[in-house]
């Protein structure tokens, strides 16, 4: 679950490509909230592009259900759904599991080492930091996706990945608070050892526990949440 970073602006990139991933990172990162109106004249500001480029980016974004387009109204940025969070994380620990049971023989020196380094601080103070938890788990689910180097796997996990980032980013104080990261220092473990099968059996372990225990705290907090009574901002920068 590769997180969004902002993109270096380069003569390479379209312009269109450089606003989509703007605006994209700012709704992953929170600076543009969830129910935030979009306005084109303050998009073609903050972005200094012109109105062509910024409707095909959030057109994108909303084929993406990032963004809520409705014609002849607002633009808004989607709310965060937690039930799609928990239907995004089933299928992903069901891709992850598999694919660390193939890929597991064909990590390299470089690879294990970057996984121990990633254990280590995870379960040490970084682990317990909300802002640095959730980017520590997902570079270490990284390392075995980028070595299985899998184009149709990694298609659906590149779908989703806005959407289960703005979710970690939003509760990231759960993971830290909570988590024992235990069946991930099983999986890293069991990698190390050669033994596939058993590091795939972790993964799905954590999935089926940790993941499943925050989705359900998100769920009763989303839940015991009052209703928002104000209007979203509309001030784009």
């Amino acid at each position: 679950m590769p997180v969004p970073k902002k993109p270096s602006v380069t003569p390479r990139l379209l312009l269109r490509d450089q606003v989509y991933d703007r605006i994209l990172n700012a709704i992953v990162s929170g600076e543009f909230e969830p129910g935030r109106t979009l306005s084109d004249k303050e998009l073609e500001v903050w972005l200094g592009a012109s109105r062509t480029p910024i409707r095909e980016a959030l057109g994108r974004l909303a084929n993406t259900g990032l963004v809520e387009v409705q014609p002849q109204k607002a633009t808004r940025v989607a709310e965060i759904d937690p039930v799609q969070f928990g239907e995004m994380m089933e299928v992903l620990g069901a891709l992850y599991a598999a694919a660390i049971r193939e890929v597991v023989p064909l990590l390299t020196d470089a690879d294990r080492k970057k996984l121990t380094t990633l254990l280590k601080k995870l379960v040490g103070p970084a682990g317990r930091k909300a802002e640095q938890a959730p980017v520590i788990l997902t570079e270490i689910f990284e390392v075995y996706i980028t070595r299985y180097d899998n184009r149709v796997l990694l298609r659906q996990p590149a779908r989703f990945d806005p959407h289960v980032q703005r979710i970690l980013r939003t509760h990231s104080d759960r993971i830290s608070r909570t988590s024992t990261y235990d069946a991930i220092r099983e999986m890293v473990e069991a990698t190390l050892a050669g033994d596939a099968l058993e590091a795939s059996r972790a993964a799905s372990r954590y999935f089926a526990s940790e993941v499943s225990d925050f989705h359900d705290q998100i769920l009763a907090a989303n839940a015991a949440a009052p209703a928002l009574t104000s209007a979203p901002t509309e001030k784009a920068s």
